[in-house]
């Protein structure tokens, strides 16, 4: 930083506006040096323009993801004029309810680190099952650079995580043994490192930014994993080179965004608390106790992921939370299903040719045994992973990935700069993919296009994207409406 008495240095003022910008205190700044009566010195002007630094803020509205939806918070970025931030901020809606309060010291006790914590309780639905979570996040921070551009930052977290059952009766048998189990909870501890040079964090049009990072779940807790997490975007102008004709040559953009995660879970089976009784069955039988069922797919499920839709795990043209690996729908054995025995849905208990016990599909319509399927004489197997081993997809779960890949370009073009009103192109490309299958399987890659509009409201940016998936499953839509409102994703 700039310090008075020192030797001027426009490289250090440079860096001390970018400084100043950051804060995000003042709608616009200016250093400027300027003669003095003295031949060896010189004065530094300094010209802000303050911003608000509180808001308070309530709506109601309609999300394509959460339904209806009603919002509030209040913040404040400057707390007692010591830089101080806390925020408080709920969303309830059809879909999914988030409470979060934070509180920010870019100084923590005087010194040149900032103390980062939060509180949290969501109730998350995905395609298949409710998710409820707990939990505060504490993370201490320093800036690496005299322009503040990069970051590196040491955090812990505690959260408790409990699994639901949206409806039915049924499910695969990952989501099963969650189901039937308690709550688990997950101690972490993290490292992240991470830069910005975009020139604008709404809508950047030049710069770059990137993030890594690395968390080990096992400190107590249930979950045990180690996680590594990467992402990077890079912004550009529609270069000169481009024909005079092409559209909005002089004011439109590219970007291309990157993100990958893989975790490898520590957790194997016997781990799982899902208080079923042993049941007898050949090692090959399409009827076996859970235990013995997707063993080598052992992160828990609320640390998996699950791909589609706007936000952190982005692939526009499908549901939110609903590409990834998916599994074959189960019941239990049992007159009342409340047997030790799971077999795919569409199947009934039979004795195989060696006199084992097993399960043959009888998928019919006024089957009065009641195979709880869709009645269309196709059923799955026990053993179906990949997604053209399934022969009816309308009986499967998604059960996310432990690790995934997501790819998004963008062509940003205004359509009106009164208005704050800016077109967008994008496609979209990635999967999540299960302990079993590998991240470089670019033929279960799924890709997504369309278009949507990104307006500057009063409100905050909204964006509006209508998406078609390019190889869409059966059981998916040909379209997707999606919209949010808030900042960036990245």
């Amino acid at each position: 930083p700039t310090v008075e008495g020192e030797l001027y240095s426009a490289r250090e003022l440079r860096a001390s506006n970018s400084r100043i910008r950051g804060l995000g205190y003042f709608e616009d700044i200016s250093l400027d040096a300027k003669l003095t009566d003295f031949e060896d010195q010189l004065d530094v002007e300094v010209r802000v323009i303050e911003r608000p630094t509180g808001s308070l803020s309530f709506g109601a509205g309609f999300s394509s993801q959460d339904k209806f939806v009603v919002s509030g918070s209040v913040s404040q970025s400057n707390l007692f004029g010591r830089g101080y931030g806390l925020s408080l901020s709920a969303d309830v809606g059809g879909r999914s309810n988030r409470f979060f309060l934070s509180f920010t010291d870019p100084y923590f006790l005087g010194s040149t680190f900032g103390l980062s914590t939060s509180i949290f309780s969501t109730d998350l639905q995905f395609e298949d099952f409710e998710q409820e979570q707990t939990g505060f996040d504490v993370s201490l921070s320093h800036f690496l650079d005299a322009e503040h551009r990069t970051r590196g930052s040491v955090r812990y977290s505690f959260s408790s995580r409990d699994i639901l059952q949206r409806g039915g009766i049924n499910a695969a048998g990952v989501i099963f043994r969650e189901l039937l189990g308690g709550a688990e909870t997950t101690s972490l501890v993290g490292l992240t490192v991470q830069r910005d040079t975009r020139n604008d964090r709404v809508s950047p049009s030049a710069g770059s930014a990137w993030g890594l990072s690395a968390d080990l779940a096992g400190l107590g807790g249930f979950s045990q994993f180690v996680r590594l997490e990467g992402r990077s975007s890079w912004y550009w102008k529609t270069p000169d080179w481009f024909p005079g004709w092409f559209p909005f040559r002089e004011t439109s953009s590219f970007s291309l965004g990157l993100r990958a995660g893989w975790a490898v879970p520590f957790n194997d089976i016997a781990d799982f608390d899902f208080d079923t009784a042993d049941f007898e069955s050949p090692a090959g039988s399409e009827v076996q106790a859970l235990g013995n069922i997707d063993e080598d797919v052992t992160l828990p499920l609320t640390e998996r992921y699950f791909l589609g839709g706007i936000g952190t795990f982005q692939l526009r043209g499908y549901k939110a939370r609903s590409v990834g690996p998916r599994r074959a729908l189960l019941k239990r054995t049992g007159i009342f299903g409340t047997g030790d025995g799971f077999l795919p849905v569409g199947r009934q208990l039979a004795a195989g040719s060696d006199g084992s016990l097993t399960a043959v599909c009888n998928d019919v319509p006024l089957n009065f045994l009641s195979n709880e399927g869709d009645e269309d004489g196709e059923c799955n197997s026990l053993f179906d992973e990949d997604i053209d081993d399934f022969d009816d997809l309308d009986e499967t779960d998604v059960i996310g990935g432990n690790k995934f890949f997501s790819a998004s370009t963008e062509y940003r073009f205004p359509i009106s700069e009164s208005l704050g009103l800016v077109g967008i192109l994008f496609l979209d490309m990635g999967n999540a993919f299960d302990e079993t299958q590998s991240i470089l399987s670019f033929d279960d890659w799924r890709f997504g296009t369309g278009f949507g509009v990104q307006w500057f409201s009063p409100f905050g940016p909204l964006q509006a994207f209508i998406g078609f998936p390019i190889n869409k499953l059966e059981v998916e839509d040909s379209q997707v409406f999606e919209f949010s409102v808030g900042g960036a994703t990245f």
